[in-house]
């Protein structure tokens, strides 16, 4: 039914005191509401809304708060509108607690200062003699093997960062371009097979001056790698040789480098205690989720979501330690003063036949969590569920077309699109692709039909400088009334709309229309291993593009369970025929096992085109073999 057919129906079934039409309640948003609405999220006093952070609680009452006054039902946890989660965040290092021993040596070696664990290290505590192992490569085909003729099993090794450098820019190893034998993940997989219970790494001396440790992060605290890994300024390293009575770093650097024969050697009587500091960070978190019930078919609903999180208080981006309140006004104050926005105008207006469920959304910033909390727990029957509106983002628009993406998921969206733009006067373009960037993913990975809203990225974006001075309302208000008028259609259909899958219509799910679009979980997922660093680390290129291509979609929402969990798998691909299903957990490729998205990428750099190779998988609690045969990876795509 078109808008203006269900205005007809709205106004003859409402009673006489019913005087707004829908085309009415369409110029009720408010600019003034709206903005009171956002320089409250964005102040100081909600410190950025980081999630498990105070202000994120404050910013959850306060919409719950506004749920309450407008009379709508609450649908959290028992009669409530907080929906609760536990959030999880890496790992945590409390340096407190943390401790560096060299046995027989009464130095105290203080953590952040002379050592630091690796983020993506394992926990635990771990003790041991210390065995130096070069720069942990194990390749004999390229001439290079530090594990050759020591045993280190159950013991702690000590590894130079980076590998050997050559004076042929095109080596293997050493070459202009880093090999996947410097990366951290390769030098904690090979230690591991080896038997090794902990890793010590230290920079060379000739590769950086400042000796300087790695930044521990929450973006590389994600993933985590085969044994506790860590940090350790030269000057323990030196101590551990000489107590050892091994030459000094600078001479075992030159003669790595020149000869690359292996110096790899046991140090006698030397021994470690290392008590990390590192456990799990777990955060406790809250939707805020209310229902406004529809009269004719209220067991059918339709979503209004935004998150309500934001970057709380923490360093700048790629900045130093010092920390800023990050206020996020656009995102995503802009998008949950939209939803709140929005639940005033509709209770104002005829009651909908479908039932409208508001949400506000925590834990996006790390990876879509709450949205993918709700629809594995729904707080209403996620059958009845028949689409979501997603707001984030919605507070720069000018007089530019809005970016609406999600057209491609039901057949009625485009014919639906076009008929709002002309009723409302708003311009709109209908996104090419579909990346899983924000909270309607999570719907989306349920074949339910989604629509998004977006105004584009500014140089504010996750900066402290997202102030609501830069909102823009008028704009806002826009997109509310384009918005609420799809949302009155999707509310009154008597069927539909019907699901259509946009990867079987090769919808894109990189960002083509605007390529700098957050992507929240894959930043954190895929960030080069030092990518929290203050310097820039040759060490720390990804790895290279594998030569193969599997065929699935990882998720990237996923939590710190060790494996890659998949949504989907590519129709006709390689990983289809080896009989891989969406909600398949990776956990291992050939020899290697898949820790996350790094190790995932380094099992398939070791695989060959036309190789046969086993993949198992967790599938329903249980582990699977299957055997894929994977073919080339198509070229890159050239730049237009």
């Amino acid at each position: 039914m078109t808008i203006s057919g269900w205005l007809l129906v709205g106004m003859a079934a409402a009673s006489a005191s019913e005087t707004r039409t829908f085309r009415d309640a369409a110029a009720l948003f408010s600019t003034t509401t709206y903005m009171d609405h956002v320089r409250t999220l964005a102040s100081d006093e909600y410190e950025g809304r980081g999630t498990g952070q105070p202000g994120n609680d404050l910013a959850a009452r306060y919409i719950s708060e506004h749920f309450k006054e407008l009379g709508l039902k609450p649908a959290g946890d028992d009669g409530g509108y907080l929906q609760y989660f536990d959030a999880r965040r890496g790992k945590k290092f409390d340096d407190k607690v943390a401790r560096f021993e060299i046995t027989a040596l009464e130095k105290e070696w203080q953590p952040k200062r002379d050592w630091t664990p690796f983020p993506f290290s394992q926990a635990g505590d771990f003790d041991g003699p210390v065995v130096f192992v070069g720069y942990g490569i194990h390749s004999p085909d390229d001439g290079i093997d530090d594990y050759a003729d020591i045993d280190v099993k159950d013991k702690v090794v000590l590894a130079l960062r980076y590998e050997p450098r050559s004076d042929d820019p095109e080596a293997a190893i050493g070459g202009e371009k880093p090999s996947r034998h410097a990366l951290f993940a390769t030098k904690a997989s090979v230690a591991k097979s080896r038997g090794a219970k902990a890793m010590l790494i230290a920079n060379p001396p000739s590769r950086d001056e400042k000796d300087e440790l790695y930044r521990f992060g929450r973006d590389g605290a994600r993933e985590t790698y085969d044994l506790p890994m860590i940090h350790i300024k030269r000057e323990i390293a030196e101590e551990l040789l000489r107590r050892g009575a091994l030459p000094a770093l600078a001479e075992l650097e030159k003669s790595l480098g020149e000869s690359r024969t292996s110096r790899s050697a046991e140090l006698p009587e030397v021994h470690v205690s290392v008590r990390t500091g590192l456990s799990d960070n777990s955060l406790k978190t809250q939707n805020v989720v209310a229902v406004l019930e529809g009269e004719g078919a209220p067991s059918e609903y339709v979503v209004v979501g935004a998150h309500f999180d934001h970057l709380g208080i923490a360093p700048r981006m790629f900045g130093g330690e010092e920390k800023f309140i990050h206020n996020g006004a656009d995102d995503n104050a802009s998008g949950t003063a939209g939803l709140l926005e929005m639940a005033r105008v509709l209770t104002a207006a005829p009651r909908l036949r479908r039932s409208i469920v508001f949400i506000a959304f925590s834990g996006e910033e790390m990876g879509l969590l709450g949205s993918k909390h709700w629809v594995d727990h729904p707080t209403v029957p996620l059958s009845g569920v028949k689409a979501m509106l997603n707001f984030d983002m919605i507070g720069r628009f000018a007089d530019e077309a809005v970016l609406i993406y999600g057209a491609q998921t039901a057949t009625e969206f485009p014919a639906l699109l076009e008929r709002i733009g002309s009723e409302s006067g708003v311009t709109f373009k209908a996104a090419r692709s579909l990346p899983g960037n924000s909270d309607h993913a999570s719907f989306q990975a349920k074949n339910i039909p989604v629509l998004f809203p977006f105004t584009g990225l500014h140089r504010q974006y996750h900066r402290p400088e997202d102030d609501w001075e830069l909102i823009r309302p008028e704009g806002a208000a826009r997109i509310l009334r384009f918005s609420f008028l799809a949302l009155v259609e999707l509310a009154s259909l008597t069927d539909g709309p019907t699901w259509s899958d946009p990867k079987k219509a090769g919808v894109p799910t990189r960002d083509e229309d605007d390529p700098g679009r957050e992507r929240p979980a894959r930043r954190a997922a895929t960030a080069p291993v030092a990518g929290d660093s203050p310097t820039s680390d040759t060490d720390a290129a990804p790895p290279p593009m594998p030569r193969v291509r599997l065929g699935v979609m990882p998720d990237y929402s996923e939590d710190d369970r060790p494996g890659l969990r998949i949504t989907d798998v590519t129709a006709d691909s390689a990983a289809q025929k080896a009989g891989l299903r969406g909600g398949d957990r990776i956990v291992r490729i050939g020899e290697t096992d898949v820790r996350g998205i790094e190790t995932y990428m380094l099992a398939l750099g070791k695989v060959n085109p036309g190789d046969e190779v086993e993949i198992v998988v967790e599938r329903e609690g249980e582990r699977v073999t299957l055997k894929a045969t994977l073919p080339a990876a198509p070229a890159a795509r050239p730049k237009e």
